[in-house]
């Protein structure tokens, strides 16, 4: 492990795709606070 250099996760969009990016994030938000809310009760 001491040869690692860079590290990147993700990717990168252009932005004409990035509206599309923010509502897929916020999809992804609203199910894992979901997920959050039912695991902690």
């Amino acid at each position: 492990m001491d040869n690692i250099v860079d590290v990147k996760l993700g990717q990168s969009i252009p932005p004409e795709r990035w509206l599309e990016a923010a509502e897929d994030l916020e999809q992804v938000f609203h199910m894992f606070s979901q997920h959050l809310l039912v695991t902690n009760h």
